[in-house]
C-alpha cells in the first residue's frame, strides 16, 4: 500500500528561523520548504533523501521516510521543493536522528547546506475535526 502524507502548508516570510524546540510527544510532520536554483539541485536532494530514507528504514520506521515534492506549473512564491516526513512521536524522531547511520547520511551530503540555505522548516501536529 502506498502511503502519501497529506500536508497543508501556510508560509509567512517572517518564519525563517528553524524550530529549536523539542519535537512534540504526539504524531507530527516535519516540513522543509527550500529554494534551490542550482541546475542539479533536484538530483542532489533526491540522492541525499534516498540515503536518509535508507537510514530511517534501517532505524526501524519505514513510514517516517521523507517525501520530496517540487513545484509544478506557474510557481507562486520562491520555494522550489517541499520535503516532508511523518513521525509517530518525539522518541522515534529523536532516536532515528541520533543513529550513526542517519548522521553519516547527512554528513555524506554537504551540498544540503546550500540547498537548505533560506529554508523554512516547521513541525506540524494534526488538528482533529471539531477540535
Amino acid at each position: 500500500m502506498s502511503w502519501i502524507p497529506r500536508v497543508v502548508v501556510s508560509v509567512g516570510l517572517a518564519s525563517l528561523a528553524v524550530s529549536q524546540e523539542r519535537p512534540p510527544d504526539q504524531a507530527f510532520q516535519t516540513v522543509h520548504l527550500s529554494v534551490a536554483r542550482q541546475p542539479d539541485a533536484e538530483k542532489k536532494l533526491s540522492a541525499a533523501l534516498d540515503d536518509l530514507n535508507n537510514a530511517i528504514i534501517k532505524g526501524g520506521c519505514p513510514p517516517c521516510i521523507y517525501h520530496l515534492w517540487k513545484t509544478y506549473g506557474q510557481q507562486s512564491g520562491p520555494f522550489d521543493f517541499l520535503w516532508v516526513a511523518s513521525w509517530p512521536d518525539r522518541a522515534t524522531y529523536e532516536n532515528i536522528h541520533a543513529t550513526p547511520l542517519y548522521n553519516a547520511a547527512w554528513n555524506k551530503h554537504p551540498e544540503l547546506g546550500a540547498i537548505r540555505s533560506g529554508e523554512i522548516y516547521n513541525r506540524y501536529v494534526e488538528v482533529k475535526p471539531g477540535k
